[in-house]
């Protein structure tokens, strides 16, 4: 943990961002939260860790955590909202009568109420930003494991041919709940593949944006 830090430390003080949000943390939420408050004074560190089927921790699956500047923490008020337990959490953001949103999604292991959980969120934060576009937004960021829509896997240097193309869901049902509501969102875009697989030689663009 203490090398993924270090390079985590190195990229915030190159490019200074107010938030960060990470996934796949693997720790119980109080390691994370120390941990990272200890390498970042000041800052307001939020996590969650995975609850098994037995209702025990289980930190060694997943987790997530959003991180707010020292410089934004100190002008607003902060409330931590954990939708799925180490794959799904909202950091609400307060200045008066203004909130923002940061959800931060790690889409793995979810079974169906966990999406159409999560989906129901976001239509909620969705039509509240639609009526009061000055005082309330949204964004969501994270691990979906999805592509958009027609865009392919790389291998090689090049897109895999249609064909061959694999799905980051196993359930085309799941990636149409998803698909219905991510197409109401406006996405921002960046270029480059995030998901490497070292078996397959390929990557593709499966964290993003919106």
């Amino acid at each position: 943990r203490q090398r993924y830090i270090q390079y985590l430390h190195g990229l915030v003080q190159r490019l200074s961002p107010d938030i960060v949000c990470l996934q796949e943390t693997h720790g119980l939420e109080s390691d994370v939260e120390l941990s990272l408050s200890r390498a970042f004074p000041g800052w307001t560190v939020l996590a969650s860790h995975c609850i098994g089927s037995d209702g025990l921790s289980h930190p060694a699956a997943g987790g997530c955590c959003i991180m707010v500047s020292s410089r934004l923490a100190r002008s607003t008020t902060i409330e931590k909202f954990v939708l799925i337990p180490g794959r799904c959490m909202v950091a609400i953001l307060r200045l008066e009568d203004r909130l923002m949103r940061i959800i931060n999604i790690h889409n793995a292991a979810l079974n169906i109420g966990c999406v159409r959980r999560v989906v129901e969120f976001l239509i909620g934060a969705r039509n509240s930003d639609g009526v009061d576009p000055l005082g309330s937004a949204s964004i969501l960021i994270g691990d979906l494991n999805l592509k958009a829509p027609g865009e392919r896997r790389f291998k090689a240097g090049r897109p895999v041919a249609a064909s061959l193309r694999e799905h980051a869901t196993t359930s085309s049902f799941f990636e149409n709940l998803w698909m219905r509501e991510l197409k109401c969102w406006i996405e921002i875009s960046q270029p480059f593949p995030t998901n490497f697989s070292a078996s397959g030689d390929s990557c593709a663009r499966i964290d993003r944006v919106f």
